[in-house]
């Protein structure tokens, strides 16, 4: 009986509702990391080096795995903490009207402008409240959930969901002057919203759940920094998907997100990303990351990949890639499995607005095993 069958599950309105807590211009389907997990027969130790929003996190605790997820992004860390906290929408609900009503503000916005023309004056002061309060090494599981909502409500289209800004994509943020010249051009306003309600309808699906465990945490630190001393074992199991080529953190429109959490939405982050300066020195970050994993994985390790190319970028085929990258790594990681992948990576269309990049290509899926 796979070791998944044994563990009290969360229910499907959980599971979808962290699934979905917040739209993510890099994200895999949940069904990729669950479909490897499901198989498992025993307790593993999973890695994801680049959790991005958290899905591999989410999949490990629907399936009962501890987990450890590592980025170098503020806001991907926030999201990842949300998926794993233990709360009720009951709990989310009344810290929230705790903080808005023994909160006051400090500091007005540096560029008020944009923001006024962002959010509704009512909304605007309330995510300034917020704001203040968010200390990420001081938050238990209440309000890792309640600020992973408010990351996902932050922005979007107006007429499709409780979103608190002016109409907007969903899943990344354009820059500040475009975003001003399309407001402007449109005529549109912010909506009036009641964030409290907005809070309650995105997280309708925990009211009445019990608190179901989860055996993961996170950390912010970049992919050289990972060792087994963190979770006092070497790791079983590895899923991930690194960042394509021409693709880096700064090109994934997070900024606004990252401005909740009081953090510098011009990056760089604290912490060394993969290399894109160019195709050699990406290939040769790439070596280096299958060196770092050699080092915190017990022999039979598996790594499972979703990898691809952004177009124009310049990358040869994915698997040429990676099969250079592996040699320059001089490990024992073992190419077992290669499929193509049918579907793209989930990122919600926004015609309006142009995307931080097309949609990827050449995707694998790719299995390797640690020998000895």
């Amino acid at each position: 009986m796979p070791f998944s069958c044994c563990l009290s599950p969360l229910s499907g309105k959980v599971r979808n509702l962290l699934d979905s807590l917040c739209p993510y211009f890099t994200r895999f389907p949940l069904s990729f990391p669950l479909d490897i997990l499901k198989k498992e027969t025993r307790s593993r130790l999973v890695l994801d080096p680049f959790c991005g929003c958290g899905t591999t996190l989410l999949a490990a605790r629907l399936t009962g795995h501890r987990s450890l997820g590592t980025d170098i992004h503020p806001v991907a860390v926030a999201l990842s903490r949300a998926k794993l906290a233990r709360t009720t929408l009951e709990e989310v609900l009344q810290r929230a009207k705790d903080i808005l009503s023994r909160e006051s503000i400090l500091e007005p916005e540096e560029n008020s402008e944009f923001f006024e023309c962002c959010f509704h004056p009512e909304v605007l002061k309330d995510l300034q409240l917020f704001r203040q309060r968010y200390h990420r090494e001081k938050m238990d599981d209440t309000e890792e959930l309640l600020y992973g909502i408010l990351l996902g409500i932050l922005h979007g289209p107006v007429h499709k969901g409780p979103y608190l800004s002016n109409s907007m994509p969903a899943s990344f943020s354009p820059s500040q002057e475009v975003l001003f010249a399309r407001w402007r051009s449109d005529h549109s306003s912010p909506p009036a919203r009641n964030i409290l309600q907005c809070i309650a309808q995105k997280a309708y699906g925990l009211k009445g759940c019990p608190a179901r465990p989860s055996f993961g945490q996170v950390e912010q630190i970049s992919f050289d920094q990972i060792d087994s001393s963190r979770t006092h074992s070497p790791f079983d199991l590895i899923i991930t998907s690194p960042p394509y080529f021409g693709l880096s953190n700064l090109c994934c429109g997070q900024w606004l997100r990252s401005w909740l959490l009081r953090e510098n939405s011009t990056f760089p982050p604290s912490g060394r990303e993969m290399n894109h300066t160019s195709l050699q020195d990406y290939t040769n970050t790439l070596a280096e990351l299958w060196q770092r994993l050699t080092l915190c994985c017990r022999e039979g390790a598996s790594l499972w990949l979703r990898f691809g190319k952004v177009p124009e970028s310049g990358a040869p085929p994915t698997l040429e890639l990676l099969d250079e990258s592996l040699t320059r790594a001089e490990t024992q990681w073992i190419m077992r499995q290669a499929q193509p992948v049918d579907t793209p990576l989930l990122r919600p269309s926004c015609p309006s607005f142009e995307s931080p990049s097309s949609p990827p290509e050449d995707e694998w899926i790719i299995h390797l095993r640690l020998q000895n």
